[in-house]
């Protein structure tokens, strides 16, 4: 008897102590989670061109990293946010924008360089504010892309919200309209089929695939591919529709690329205008309650700039952006240092 009680109290003890081994693992000391905090890998940068850090982690004395976006609002839509999580592997998960896309290599430590020019980022965002409240539009967006490498310069997105405080942000404002909305170009695309000696299906479906259309640039969040439809034979009435850009859809990025290439060719790019409606909703003589979806392509120097915006009714954006470009009117406006390539208003 003896011995089967120091059996029994030898497996109690060990019981015990494997009890006490399990316990501990959920009931972790405060210092020790501080301290699990301060040995983790840091989540990357994101960085401009330039090393200059559009996102960084900052540690605190919690258990939490604090991210930091430098440019703010400025940049929301394109550098995104985070969240931190403390029931995951990582502290911080990436939400939207590249600190989404590239969420992995960040958790790693890794560090992920841009072309992104933080001074046009920020005169880009600057254009399109000023933009949206003279022309009183819903959404305002905008590209800017070096002609010569068709590096992507700035990329801005309005409404925005303030990354630090995720929270507050509205549903439109987490969307980077530059990237996620395809759109018909209209008589943008004009200037782009204009080296076409014959103007046949053949022909314009080399041209756009050369131009890009239908081909996302990659890298971006939820990124729109477009449509052009390659694969089968055009109708009359569809080759009409793509040959005066009411057919084909692209993003700002993609009409971007095609005006660099464009530009690249050594093509020179008149000016090309049309107005037509987006949506009316009622036709009352007391309001003027159409929506447009306005669109500007410029090139000045090595740069092209893509800016749209969705206004209540037609707007003048080459006023409203102070572009004294002369159209043949004799208004008495003089030259402006930026050209305008095209411009459009497009369903």
């Amino acid at each position: 008897m003896s011995n089967n009680k120091l059996a029994i109290a030898i497996v109690a003890i060990i019981a015990t102590i494997s009890c006490i081994g399990i316990i501990s693992l959920y009931h972790t000391p405060k210092w020790t989670m501080l301290q699990d905090a301060t040995e983790h890998t840091p989540r990357g940068r994101i960085l401009a061109y330039d090393g200059t850090p559009l996102a960084y982690t900052e540690h605190t004395d919690g258990i939490y990293d604090t991210r930091r976006y430098p440019l703010g609002r400025e940049a929301s839509s394109l550098i995104g946010h985070c969240v931190n999580d403390v029931d995951e592997s990582k502290l911080t998960i990436g939400l939207c924008g590249l600190e989404y896309v590239y969420d992995d290599e960040l958790a790693e430590g890794h560090d992920i360089t841009t072309t992104i020019d933080p001074l046009r980022q920020e005169s880009l965002h600057s254009r399109l504010e000023a933009l949206r409240i003279d022309t009183q539009s819903e959404l305002a967006w905008g590209v800017e892309m070096c002609i010569s490498n068709e590096a992507v310069l700035a990329i801005a997105s309005i409404p925005d919200y303030d990354p630090h405080r995720p929270r507050e942000f509205i549903e439109k404002s987490a969307f980077n309209w530059a990237v996620v909305r395809a759109f018909h170009p209209g008589n943008t695309i004009r200037p782009l089929l204009a080296s076409i000696n014959d103007l046949d299906e053949i022909g314009v479906k080399a041209r756009l695939k050369k131009l890009g259309f239908g081909e996302p640039l990659g890298g971006y969040f939820n990124e729109a591919s477009g449509e052009v439809d390659f694969t089968r034979s055009w109708s009359p009435w569809c080759y009409t529709n793509v040959v005066n850009g009411s057919f084909p859809s692209v993003t700002s990025l993609q009409l971007a690329r095609a005006f660099c290439r464009l530009a690249q060719e050594g093509n020179c790019v008149r000016e090309s205008y049309s107005c037509r409606p987006l949506m009316r909703v009622k036709n009352d003589s007391r309001i003027d309650n159409s929506n447009y979806l306005q669109t500007l392509v410029i090139t000045d120097s090595d740069r092209v700039t893509v800016l749209s915006v969705k206004a209540p009714q037609k707007q003048n954006l080459k006023k409203a952006l102070g572009l004294g470009i002369n159209t043949g009117n004799d208004d008495g406006g003089e030259m402006d240092p930026a050209t305008v390539m095209a411009i459009d208003e497009y369903p």
